[in-house]
């Protein structure tokens, strides 16, 4: 019955490391990379939709991104969306395209980007922590009920700490890489 537990709280910790990558992917290191833009909102058709839904987005150059509309309608509504987001990035509107200059990073945007991976990383390790402790609660509560012996508590409480130190080292390696791209000039 813990194991179930543990296995729940295991494939929740999978999706912190999915959204923190997600995360990182949008973070501004001075080199074009679709993540950047693709998942900003625009409003189209009524609905607001991610900007990959609305548009074929490519890396042009190593500093710009070309992104060509599926409905030639929508290519000021695309760019509305991403001046809106405050990115620091040029826009060349030709009416068919929109090419999206990167600015290099300068040392002190660097440290503030480099600031926001370690927040990103802290806010990442906290959502651990709450699905652990939930998680923990579950398992505690299996106790109460004597459906696992005190042996079996903790032991349960060990094997998913483990789990929660390996999530932890992999948070770590992951914010470490961003600092490192970020970085490097």
């Amino acid at each position: 019955m813990h194991q179930q537990i543990i296995k729940t709280a295991q494939q929740d910790f999978e999706k912190v490391i999915v959204h923190l990558s997600q995360e990182f992917a949008a973070i501004h290191t001075g080199r074009a990379s679709t993540a950047l833009i693709e998942n900003i909102n625009a409003e189209a058709y009524g609905v607001k939709q991610p900007l990959k839904g609305l548009a074929q987005i490519t890396v042009s150059e190593a500093t710009q991104l070309v992104i060509q509309p599926w409905d030639m309608s929508l290519v000021q509504i695309i760019e509305n969306a991403i001046r809106e987001k405050n990115l620091g990035f040029g826009l060349q509107n030709d009416g068919r395209l929109i090419r999206v200059n990167i600015p290099a990073l300068t040392t002190d945007r660097r440290m503030e980007m480099t600031k926001l991976v370690s927040k990103t990383a802290e806010k990442a390790k906290i959502a651990i922590r709450n699905i652990r402790e939930d998680a923990r609660k579950a398992i505690k509560k299996l106790k109460d009920d004597k459906i696992l012996s005190e042996d079996g508590l903790i032991k349960a409480y060990d094997d998913l700490q483990k789990i929660v130190d390996d999530i932890n080292k992999k948070i770590d390696e992951m914010e470490k890489l961003k600092e490192k791209d970020i970085t490097t000039i």
